[in-house]
């Protein structure tokens, strides 16, 4: 018997296990990819001016104002300007080595930003090999380079790569004290992700209750960001076969985004069919059913941008009529998916 297969966004993430995938386990990233939490704090915006001449201040605001009105090419010429000008300082004598950290920083997220990864990865590396010589002060810019190419990587197949930094940052985060533990939450989360998919379900979790905590206490308990997290352990407990946990979180992340959206978005679809899979797995078929129809209806009422959460929803209840022998309802439900999402449905 096939396990039910709801399904990751793949906006979020590419990962899945086995053969059971949950809906909508959502990564976090420096650069914003349609709800992208960890860019709830914007591009580096450089609001504190690093020391270096007065060329290099006026560089520093006119990125600072391109980012903000969203001219990121322009940014991004400005950003490559003073970040030669801060080196032939540095190099110089005549500024800080933070300085250049600084403008590395906000270069390599515009890099990021305009998808040049291997230019980010070049200017997060050079960064962090001068932060060597910026000594203390540098420690909020280590951390945002070192989160910033591990994030990098993580959303480029590089998991491997990316967990040593992202430890790294949320080590450096931490000993910032309270100003970095809401930062340090999205970075939890991602790791949690990548620790779940080499099956360390142990660390994983604690990674993602340590997100919680800090989402719970920074932006409250009913936000949505919350929701997000609640959504992956449930499908982390639902790995460790912990199938009432996995309800609950479920249930706490539906409840929320119900408060917070109204009755009707994509998000309650995700966590309906995630609650949908941890009935049916368990053999709890009546209440399976029930969520799926629930999830049915919210995703058809506009499925662009989650025909993949749509599609594998839709299989496993298909999967459900046919564990139950009805093979007509099954492929009834099939073709009406198919028919909704053409060639999407294959993906």
């Amino acid at each position: 018997m096939n396990w039910p297969v709801p399904s990751p966004r793949e906006s979020y993430s590419r990962r899945g296990w086995a053969n059971y995938v949950l809906v909508g386990e959502i990564a976090c990233s420096l650069v914003r990819r349609r709800l992208n939490l960890y860019n709830r704090v914007p591009l580096n915006l450089m609001t504190k001016s690093p020391p270096g001449s007065k060329l290099l201040d006026v560089l520093r605001k006119r990125v600072s104002s391109l980012i903000a009105e969203g001219r990121m090419e322009e940014a991004l010429r400005v950003a490559q300007t003073a970040a030669d000008a801060a080196r032939r300082q540095v190099s110089g004598g005549d500024a800080p080595a933070r300085t250049l950290v600084s403008f590395l920083l906000t270069l390599a997220d515009l890099q990021r930003a305009l998808d040049d990864h291997a230019g980010a990865e070049r200017s997060y590396l050079e960064g962090l090999r001068w932060s060597e010589d910026a000594g203390e002060p540098a420690v909020f810019e280590v951390a945002r380079l070192q989160a910033g190419l591990a994030s990098l990587y993580d959303f480029t197949g590089r998991e491997s790569e990316a967990a040593p930094l992202y430890a790294a940052a949320i080590h450096a985060l931490d000993a910032l004290g309270a100003d970095g533990q809401l930062e340090a939450a999205y970075l939890h989360n991602n790791l949690a992700m990548i620790l779940k998919g080499e099956g360390d379900f142990v660390l994983a979790e604690q990674h993602y209750r340590a997100a919680l905590k800090a989402f719970q206490v920074g932006l409250g308990l009913t936000s949505t960001t919350v929701a997000t997290v609640l959504n992956n352990l449930g499908g982390l407990y639902t790995f460790m076969s912990r199938p009432e946990e996995a309800a609950e979180m479920h249930q706490k992340a539906l409840e929320i985004r119900q408060d917070s959206d109204g009755r009707n978005t994509p998000d309650q679809a995700q966590s309906l069919s995630n609650l949908a899979a941890v009935f049916h797995r368990e053999g709890d078929f009546a209440r399976a059913q029930r969520y799926y129809e629930q999830a049915r209806h919210l995703f058809e009422r506009d499925v662009r941008g989650v025909e993949a959460d749509y599609a594998i929803a839709m299989r496993n209840f298909a999967a459900l009529y046919r564990e139950q022998g009805d093979e007509a309802q099954a492929s009834a439900t099939e073709d009406a998916a198919r028919a909704r999402l053409g060639d999407r449905w294959q993906e």
